[in-house]
């Protein structure tokens, strides 16, 4: 389960608030020495099948992640609903459910009322086919991600595979006016959204706002491994993205 407990934990680096620091290699669950060198193996091939290389920039070529693209992709979609949805741009935030026996949390965010998004995850062994929680508004939910699923790695449970939207009931829980059941898998984390995630004809979501414009990696249907780069006014250099946020937080933190 040591895969579950890494992907968990840097999907709730993602998608707290604040600008996330995460290190060259944990989008893939690299367990591996960090290397910068030109054309050095990134993987010992002796020890693990394929090879992460880097190329005369020290970009990872991603054409090597070999059978690391569940991790991968994971990260991606993950990415896709904190760029989508605009709960997770704004500053509301609401710890809201604590269990600690069963090692279960939640909490909400959200831009403007309507915008709301919770983020439910399990740091637990157990998989809760049904599972209570409160809602802060009625109608439908719908999941727009579950870690669980076997896309991100044969041996994940599917826990809740087949719900995709949870019904607003009352009475509530968790001191919220309306309740709702989950599905959520062993070390997994589940996200639900008071809005449907937006139509992606492409690869890219263009943000028109920021000067020149940016494109967000959104893994869509025929994502593969070399779009996850951005594309900044205009340039279609492949930067890492890790490399963006790490100096997007340095950025931050020399005006603070």
């Amino acid at each position: 389960m040591h895969k579950k407990r890494t992907l968990l934990a840097n999907a709730i680096a993602l998608l707290n608030p604040g600008v996330p620091m995460m290190f060259q290699g944990t989008e893939i669950a690299s367990n591996q020495n960090w290397v910068c060198c030109s054309n050095m193996p990134f993987y010992d091939i002796n020890s693990l099948v394929g090879i992460f290389s880097y190329d005369q920039q020290c970009n990872l070529v991603w054409t090597t992640i070999g059978p690391y693209q569940g991790f991968f992709k994971f990260t991606s979609d993950v990415l896709k609903i904190k760029n989508l949805l605009s709960g997770f741009s704004g500053s509301g935030y609401d710890l809201f459910h604590v269990n600690n026996n069963n090692k279960v949390i939640a909490f909400t965010r959200w831009l403007t009322s309507g915008t709301e998004v919770i983020v439910i995850a399990n740091f637990g062994g157990t998989a809760f086919p049904n599972y209570d929680i409160g809602l802060p508004n009625g109608g439908t939910w719908y999941v727009v991600f579950n870690g669980d699923l076997k896309t991100y790695s044969t041996d994940f449970g599917d826990t809740g595979k087949d719900r995709t939207t949870v019904t607003a009931i009352q009475p509530g829980g968790d001191n919220k006016p309306y309740k709702g059941t989950i599905s959520i898998g062993a070390y997994s984390l589940l996200v639900i959204s008071r809005n449907q995630l937006p139509v992606v004809t492409n690869n890219c979501y263009r943000d028109s706002t920021t000067v020149g414009g940016l494109d967000y990696p959104i893994a869509d249907a025929n994502f593969t491994a070399q779009d996850f780069t951005f594309a900044i006014s205009g340039s279609h250099q492949s930067i890492p993205w890790t490399e963006i946020i790490i100096l997007l937080s340095v950025i931050t933190n020399a005006f603070l």
